[in-house]
């Protein structure tokens, strides 16, 4: 049995000429963008022992270049000679609901480059195991796998695959089906996109968090984060299970590729290495020891002299906004400049909060980020009416750069961690004037960051105004509250 294209023409060019075209295309400027990195990185970490990668499956004219950046990854690492003999591709369900998860019946699924190869093991090799059956229909019109399978069939030609859908399961359901499929050569593949159809900044807010939540293996993800929250809850459960780190290649959305700014997509891109794998390098960035503990040093990941450009630069947006002639700038940005943080710019008057907006994490580099959020706190910040030209001698500048978020745990009092109980433990957890904190509750969210503590010192009443801005209770704890915490690097201006 072969099963036929179902989104062709739609999701992705149905003429076999064009659709390779377009991979090629998607695969080349992935590759060129990576290379350009790893060039102007000081010291390039290299990676072996791929094992999983979380790729979007919207059309490809929005998400097709966020998700070749991690099937760009695959072709990196089968040219440096790891071998995948055959993968494993787990997708949510838009169509047909199942229990559990599902597997076809099929032999083939066809793309307009030709047909890809379905494992012959898989029923054998699932036979027995709880929560997966044989489900033809729930895979016959989901389009979450076949997005896939051009860019399996660039990078892994010839590779047979093992479609999973997903359905009411789990992440430790959908982990126990996918290990009976797993060795050291299956490439483990989870479709999903993030937050669905929120304005740009609420969406670049949230998925901050949806992304601090998966680089930090803190599950579960709910469907409101992303459709396919069930396969990452699976491969958050597995990164833990055989000590899998993940690594960020892409975070973006449909506002920032080829739709309207007022109701928008995410999408991300991200690799889980083998942490004890030949070239590992210990201090990565993302997923750092610090990271696995719940703990995390304060970073300084740019030089001091940062300061001065990145304010100077900030200002220099404002006022040109405003008609101001333009002050006298740095000559370039400097290479530090096409970093990627997350970023807040706060403005104050006369020592009073002025406007502040930016985002947990920011796929743009700062030489862009730094003026999008500085123009953004000036003019954009709902609570605050526009910055005035009459204002702008009064204003100081402050740009904070953020590290990665990681949970906050406490001692579970036999040598492990688990989150905090009960109000007083987070407190107790807590570091004032140094801690940045996101707080969430199911689809409840807010952050304070570290300067915040200036004005609210005692950590009950920090956590109190954290979740009255969360639009909950201030005064009501319970053990459901996540939080998560961050560092800056913050410069303002004398």
């Amino acid at each position: 049995m072969i099963r036929k294209p179902a989104v062709a023409g739609m999701f992705y060019p149905g003429r076999p000429t064009e659709l390779s075209d377009d991979v090629d295309a998607l695969l080349a400027a992935a590759q060129a963008e990576r290379a350009g990195n790893l060039q102007r990185a000081e010291a390039p970490l290299e990676f072996a022992g791929l094992r999983a990668i979380i790729v979007p499956h919207a059309g490809y004219v929005y998400s097709g270049s966020t998700a070749a950046k991690a099937y760009a990854i695959v072709a990196e690492r089968v040219a440096a000679g790891e071998q995948f003999d055959r993968a494993v591709i787990v997708g949510p369900t838009h169509r047909v609901p199942v229990y559990g998860v599902a597997y076809p019946r099929a032999s083939q699924f066809q793309t307009p480059l030709g047909s890809v190869p379905v494992w012959a093991g898989v029923e054998q090799a699932l036979a027995g195991v709880p929560d997966v059956e044989p489900n033809d229909a729930t895979h016959q019109d989901e389009h979450a796998i076949e997005v896939q399978l051009p860019f399996l069939q660039k990078v892994l030609p010839g590779v047979p695959v093992i479609p999973l859908n997903a359905g009411q399961a789990t992440g430790a359901q959908v982990a126990d089906v996918v290990e009976k499929l797993l060795d050291d050569k299956t490439l483990l593949v989870i479709s999903s996109d993030l937050s669905h159809y929120l304005s740009y900044s609420d969406a670049n807010e949230v998925d901050a968090i949806t992304l601090g939540q998966v680089l930090s293996l803190a599950g579960p993800l709910i469907s409101e984060q992303a459709c396919g929250a069930t396969p990452i809850n699976g491969v958050i459960e597995l990164a833990k299970r055989h000590d899998w780190f993940p690594l960020l290649l892409g975070f973006c959305n449909s506002g920032d590729t080829a739709g309207d700014k007022s109701r928008v997509v995410g999408y991300c891109a991200i690799a889980f290495y083998q942490r004890n794998s030949a070239g590992f390098v210990e201090n990565v960035a993302r997923v750092s020891e610090g990271n696995m503990t719940g703990k995390v040093a304060p970073i300084h990941p740019l030089p001091e002299s940062a300061g001065g450009v990145l304010l100077a630069y900030a200002r220099d947006a404002i006022e040109r906004k405003l008609g101001e002639a333009p002050a006298e700038m740095p000559p370039n940005w400097p290479h530090w400049a096409d970093e990627q943080f997350g970023v807040f710019v706060t403005l104050t008057k006369d020592g009073e909060l002025r406007g502040c907006i930016g985002t947990l994490t920011d796929n743009r580099p700062l030489r862009e980020s730094v003026p999008a959020n500085a123009l953004n706190a000036a003019f954009q910040d709902p609570r605050f009416p526009r910055l005035t030209r009459a204002e702008l001698p009064d204003i100081d500048v402050e740009v904070s750069v953020l590290s990665d978020a990681v949970p906050v745990l406490v001692d579970d009092g036999s040598g492990g961690q688990r989150p905090p109980a009960t109000e007083a433990e987070a407190a107790g957890a807590l570091a004032p004037n140094v801690d940045g904190i996101i707080l969430r509750d199911g689809w409840h969210q807010a952050t304070f960051l570290p300067q915040v503590w200036e004005q609210l010192p005692d950590p009950v009443e920090f956590l109190a105004h954290l979740r009255a801005k969360a639009g909950l209770n201030p005064r009501a704890w319970h053990p459901g509250i996540e939080l998560l915490r961050y560092h800056v690097q913050a410069f303002e201006e004398d």
